[in-house]
C-alpha cells in the first residue's frame, strides 16, 4: 500500500482514496493514552505507581533542601544538618506519602541531600522565613535559616544548621 498506493482486499483493488488508516489504542485501555503524529506512535502509561510516587516526593523535598540553601546562600560545600517539622498531622493520602518519606525513607533522603536529618518540634515564630539575626533573637549555635514549605497542601518547616554545630556540642 505505502509504495505501489493500492492494496488488495477480498480480491478487490482499493487505491489510496478508498483506504483511511486509522491509528488507535484497542481495546481501550483506561490506564493508556496514545496519540500518533505522521509515523510517530506514543502510548504513555498514566498509572501512578506507588515507589515512582515515593520518589517523586523524595526529589520534591531535596528540591525544596536545595532553594532554601540558595536563599540562605549557601555554598555547595557548606555542611548543614536538616530539620523538619509538620504543622499539624498529615491527613490527606499525599500528607501522609510525605510524611512517610520523611520517616521511612530518611537513609535515602540523607543520602540524596548529603546531610543527616532530623525531626524538630517546628519554629518558635511562624511567620515564613525565619533568621535569628533579622529577627534580633537568640538560635541555637549553627542556625542558619528555616522556612515553612507546602507540599500537596501540607505544611511543614525546613530547618538548616551547620553539621560542626552539632558534633561540638
Amino acid at each position: 500500500m505505502l509504495l505501489s498506493g493500492e492494496i488488495i482486499v477480498s480480491g478487490e483493488k482499493l487505491g489510496k482514496d478508498e483506504v483511511k488508516i486509522v491509528k488507535e489504542l484497542c481495546p481501550k485501555v483506561p490506564t493508556m493514552e496514545a496519540a500518533s503524529e505522521g509515523e510517530l506512535n506514543v502510548i504513555l502509561d498514566t498509572v501512578i505507581y506507588p515507589e515512582f510516587q515515593r520518589e517523586g516526593v523524595l526529589r520534591e523535598i531535596s528540591n525544596r533542601v536545595q532553594q532554601l540553601r540558595k536563599n540562605l546562600k549557601l555554598k555547595a560545600i557548606d555542611d548543614i544538618d536538616v530539620y523538619y517539622a509538620f504543622t499539624a498531622t498529615p491527613t490527606t493520602d499525599d500528607g501522609k506519602l510525605l510524611y512517610d518519606v520523611f520517616v521511612n525513607d530518611k537513609s535515602e533522603l540523607e543520602k540524596v541531600l548529603k546531610s543527616a536529618l532530623f525531626q524538630y518540634s517546628g519554629p518558635a515564630e511562624k511567620n515564613g522565613t525565619t533568621n535569628g539575626e533579622a529577627m534580633g533573637e537568640e538560635r541555637e549555635e549553627g542556625f542558619v535559616g528555616e522556612k515553612e514549605q507546602d507540599i500537596y497542601g501540607t505544611k511543614f518547616w525546613l530547618k538548616l544548621v551547620r553539621a560542626d554545630a552539632r558534633r561540638t556540642t
